[in-house]
């Protein structure tokens, strides 16, 4: 690596009791935030993820995990998490979520030193806005999304070596980042696009890019591609199983995906009408047209902004955000793309941006800043805590989401869980049927709806169901059996 000019950042000197009082308030807000939340029940795909995980609850997990290519995603070391958790307290949730917390605490402190080292002003205030920010709860309360706080801890720790590397041109430092951003990788793949933060960094730093900056970033780019790779392998072949997204060309993929980039734009900066499942976009030619080329100006702008100084930070808030989404916006196939266009989870690593912009336009004005920022800590930490009680208690989280998204077939599909733990039957299989009128191709649905009916003794309704089951899971052995079961007991008239 050839020499180059040393950059002089400010250095944060670790335990004096500035710094450790500001550490200590984010992890303190950060649990009173989601207090709510730590009772909260195994909830979605965490049992796919956790419990019924051989992975996690079996002696071999840890190594299992590393060659293992049934599972619905490649994140070996999100999983080895789920073992260590899974031998300390099994099912009982509350270290999982105490876990998720801390890992969300973590992130902060980690975006304020990297904000602070990159001398951007509020960088205490940004991390603090990120902390209590709505949209970052369903990242935090939701136990299978531990690979998204998980691989944003390696990521941000990764960027700070990083910066450190830009700033002392010490390999060591270079090898960390390496070493981090790999973990980050097998955490969750979605950080792939760091390679090209990092020569946004340098870009931010020594305000151009050379031959050797692209040098540096190149074996962080090949681990990138490589698990990207991997990444699209596992959603290809073992996450989409029978979802079928013929519908979805790549006309409609990119005119998504630019009204993705606006839609989470608009919630960094009014988190108002959260929800789990979002309505899907509405499919207009003339608004898909407009929201891309109010994306395609607004890149225009920041090209432009990029030759001026005071559009530096603008220019690499907006190009730091739209890269983060990238992963996300559904120009590549991912499962989640069955249930909606967007979702709050996907916007966690993005969320940073935005803030830290945000943050940087109070610190610069104080007498009106620190009001309006301390206001705006106080109604999103509100709204934040409000959410995460939502998923401290599922079956009103699913309640909701059925309000919000009538569409949402995933909603009422749980819903029908709930009503059948609590022994309503007929209830349960209502909420069956209209999950099956939204989304006809889920199989579970259609074998729970055959329980429902084999319980309450409609034998003939009940094997129609399982038929159904069957009929989009040919493996599905036990609705054969059930079909059977069934057909015992009509009479021979009936069969």
């Amino acid at each position: 690596m050839t020499a180059k000019r040393r950059f002089e950042i400010p250095r944060l000197t670790f335990l004096t009791p500035g710094f450790t009082r500001r550490a200590v308030f984010l992890f303190v807000v950060a649990f009173v935030i989601y207090l709510p939340a730590l009772r909260g029940p195994f909830f979605w795909d965490d049992d796919e993820l956790v419990y019924l995980n051989a992975d996690v609850v079996q002696m071999r997990g840890p190594v299992h995990v590393w060659y293992n290519t049934e599972a619905s995603d490649y994140a070996p070391l999100s999983t080895i998490s789920y073992w260590f958790e899974w031998g300390l307290w099994k099912r009982a949730t509350l270290g999982y979520h105490v876990d998720n917390v801390l890992l969300h605490a973590l992130n902060a402190l980690l975006l304020w030193l990297v904000l602070e080292r990159l001398t951007i002003p509020g960088a205490f205030l940004g991390a603090v806005l990120f902390l209590v920010h709505p949209v970052c709860v369903e990242s935090v309360a939701w136990i299978s999304e531990r690979r998204n706080v998980l691989s944003m801890a390696w990521y941000l720790s990764a960027l700070l070596a990083y910066v450190e590397f830009i700033g002392t041109n010490n390999r060591r430092y270079w090898y960390t980042a390496l070493v981090l951003f790999a973990a980050g990788l097998f955490s969750k793949a979605a950080i792939v696009i760091l390679p090209i933060v990092l020569l946004l960094l340098v870009w931010w730093v020594h305000r151009r890019l050379e031959k050797a900056d692209l040098w540096r970033v190149a074996p962080f780019a090949v681990l990138s591609l490589i698990v990207g790779m991997v990444r699209m392998w596992f959603e290809r072949n073992r996450a989409m199983g029978n979802i079928d997204l013929h519908d979805f060309t790549w006309s409609r993929r990119l005119t998504t995906a630019g009204e993705a980039v606006w839609f989470y734009l608009g919630k960094a900066l009014w988190p108002s009408n959260l929800t789990l499942i979002y309505p899907r976009f509405t499919e207009s030619p003339q608004l898909a047209f407009l929201t891309v080329a109010a994306l395609c100006v607004a890149v225009g702008l920041v090209v432009i902004g990029m030759r001026r100084r005071r559009g530096r930070s603008l220019a690499f808030a907006s190009s730091y955000f739209v890269l983060a989404l990238l992963p996300s916006l559904g120009l590549a196939n991912m499962s989640y793309m069955q249930h909606a266009n967007v979702a709050d989870h996907l916007e966690y690593l993005a969320l940073a941006a935005p803030l830290a912009l945000l943050a940087a336009v109070l610190a610069k004005r104080p007498r009106v800043g620190i009001p309006i920022a301390a206001a705006i800590v106080l109604v999103l930490g509100a709204v934040a805590a409000r959410r995460a009680w939502y998923f401290g208690h599922p079956d009103e989280l699913w309640q909701l989401t059925a309000r919000q998204n009538p569409y949402a077939w995933t909603a009422h599909e749980h819903i029908a869980l709930h009503l059948y733990e609590k022994a309503n039957l007929t209830g349960a299989a209502d909420a069956f049927k209209r999950s099956l009128e939204l989304h006809p191709a889920n199989y579970r649905a259609w074998f729970n709806l055959a329980t429902m009916d084999q319980l309450q003794g409609r034998w003939a309704d009940a094997i129609d169901a399982y038929s159904q089951a069957l009929a989009r899971r040919p493996t599905l052995d036990v609705a054969r059996a059930r079909i059977n079961e069934c057909q015992r007991h009509l009479s021979p008239n009936a069969r």
